[in-house]
């Protein structure tokens, strides 16, 4: 196995894309003046308006007085560079949210949960693109004999490493990958940075 790395980049058309589309957008701003916007878009959204999920894996056992949250770590061509993330992935059409998350938490880590929550909708990057997300929370429930042993699913052109670390230590865990050179995915760091940051503006 070979360290992962880009070897050539062109434009792409619209008509060659597969995933994402780029297109110009007219819309009237509140003095009624015709603008214009450029948007990235993704072409596999389907019936719930929702392109993917995030989980935030809650990894539970009565050994273990600690919870712990599951990180994926895989190279990202976008950024060519390792990134940190939570499972995550597209949601299908005609899938529901909860549904997706189950089914991408036990391809990219093996786990089996029970789906706790799952809040507001959010877009990462208004001014380019209106993807969007949803992070839903899932326990797993280490003592569950499935869980014994988990063994990934993953397609042939994913090559995912998964790192669990208990969650009081998610935010200087993250500290340290970025000093390693990985990519923070902004739905991680960000509840890490907002669970680190509620030790002390809640006091």
């Amino acid at each position: 196995m070979q360290d992962p790395r880009i070897n050539s980049k062109e434009p792409l058309e619209n008509k060659e894309s597969r995933w994402i589309g780029l297109y110009k957008l007219e819309y009237s701003d509140p003095k009624g003046n015709k603008r214009f916007w450029e948007i990235a878009e993704r072409k596999t959204r389907g019936s719930s308006e929702l392109d993917a999920v995030g989980i935030v894996s809650l990894l539970k056992s009565k050994n273990n007085e600690s919870t712990q949250i599951i990180l994926c770590l895989q190279f990202r061509p976008s950024i060519n560079k390792m990134s940190v993330e939570f499972p995550a992935g597209l949601v299908d059409r005609e899938e529901t949210p909860e549904k997706a998350a189950l089914r991408e938490l036990e391809e990219e880590t093996g786990y089996h949960g029970k789906i706790v929550s799952s809040y507001y909708t959010m877009y990462s990057n208004v001014g380019m693109t209106n993807t969007n997300n949803k992070l839903i929370f899932v326990e797993v429930d280490l003592d569950d004999e499935i869980n014994k042993n988990p063994q990934q699913k993953l397609e042939e052109d994913e090559f995912i490493t998964i790192v669990i670390v208990p969650i009081k230590n998610l935010f200087s865990t993250l500290q340290e990958y970025e000093k390693k050179g990985y990519g923070i995915d902004s739905n991680l760091g960000s509840f890490a940075l907002g669970l680190h940051m509620s030790a002390s503006l809640l006091q």
